[in-house]
C-alpha cells in the first residue's frame, strides 16, 4: 500500500493517494487514542507501508536520499523499504533502485533516519524491510549499523522458545524495530537479527506449510487468478452434493 500514502517530497509527481481504499476506515484528526485492541498477531492488521522509500523523486532518475523516509514516519508509516547494495572500495552499503540511473544514498544514512523519527508518531513497531543485494562483507557491514544506531529498539528474536515461530501482537512489539528480509540471502549475523522471512509465494496451501513468521508478495493479477480458481474448485466440490440433495429430496 505504498501508494495509498501521500508524504510532502512526492506531492509534485504524479501521485495517486487511491482514497477509495481509506473510504471504509474514517479517521478523525483530533482522534489521538488508540481505538481498537492491539494484542492480536500483527497478520490482524492493515499495515500503512512504504515502498521504496529511499527515493525522493521518481524511480529511474531521482536521487536517493533520506527526507521521504523522515516524512513517511512523521506520517506514522510502519514499513520503510530499503533496496541494499554494495557500495565502494570503502565498505559502505548504499540503498538505490536497481538497474536505474537513480543517485544513491549510503545504507547508514537511512538508518540514522530511521533512529531518529522511528516512533515519533506512534510507539508501535515498525517493520524495516531489506531487498537485499548485497555480498556477505557488506552485509556484516549492514549488521554492525543497525546494532550501532538502533541499539536496544533492534528486536532480536530470541531463540529459547522460538519466539520467530509465531506472529508477536504490536503491543509485545511496542518500540521495537523488526527486521524483514529473505533469510535465503543472509549471512547467519543478519539471519540472527531477522524477525520475518520473506519466501517466493508458491500457492496458499504450500504458505501453510512454511514457518509461521514469513512472508511473501504476489501482484493484484495474480491474487485476482488464486480468487477465482477457488470459487471454481469450491462450485465443483458443491455441485455433487446438490445434486444428491435433490435425488433424495424427490
Amino acid at each position: 500500500m505504498g501508494n495509498a500514502l501521500c508524504w510532502a517530497p512526492l506531492t509534485e509527481q504524479l501521485w495517486d493517494p487511491h482514497p477509495k481504499l481509506l473510504e471504509d476506515y474514517p479517521f478523525e484528526e483530533a482522534e489521538q487514542g488508540v481505538t481498537q485492541n492491539m494484542k492480536a498477531p500483527l497478520t490482524h492488521y492493515f499495515i500503512s507501508s512504504g515502498h521504496n522509500s529511499y527515493l525522493t523523486r521518481d524511480q529511474l532518475m531521482g536521487r536517493a536520499g533520506t527526507s521521504t523516509i523522515i516524512a513517511s514516519l512523521q506520517g506514522a508509516c510502519r514499513v520503510i523499504e530499503l533496496d541494499c547494495y554494495d557500495g565502494g572500495s570503502d565498505g559502505a552499503p548504499i540503498c538505490k533502485h536497481g538497474g536505474t540511473a537513480t543517485k544513491p544514498v549510503n545504507f547508514e544514512d537511512c538508518i540514522i533516519a530511521v533512529r531518529d523519527h522511528a516512533f515519533e508518531a506512534t510507539p508501535y513497531p515498525l517493520i524495516l524491510t531489506l531487498e537485499n543485494h548485497t555480498s556477505a562483507p557488506f552485509q556484516a557491514e549492514m549488521v554492525r549499523i543497525m546494532h550501532k544506531y538502533l541499539g536496544e529498539w533492534l528486536f532480536i528474536p530470541p531463540r529459547v522458545g522460538c519466539t520467530n515461530e509465531r506472529w508477536m501482537s504490536p503491543e509485545e512489539l511496542r518500540g521495537r524495530i523488526l527486521v524483514r528480509t529473505k533469510n535465503k540471502k543472509s549471512i547467519p549475523t543478519l539471519q540472527a537479527l531477522t524477525y520475518i522471512d520473506i519466501a517466493k509465494f508458491q500457492g496458499l496451501a504450500e504458505m501453510n506449510e512454511l514457518p509461521h513468521v514469513t512472508s511473501s508478495s504476489l501482484s493484484e493479477g495474480k491474487l485476482l487468478a488464486l480468487l477465482k480458481a477457488l470459487s471454481r474448485d469450491r462450485a465443483a466440490t458443491d455441485r455433487p452434493s446438490r445434486a444428491n440433495s435433490r435425488r433424495s429430496f424427490n
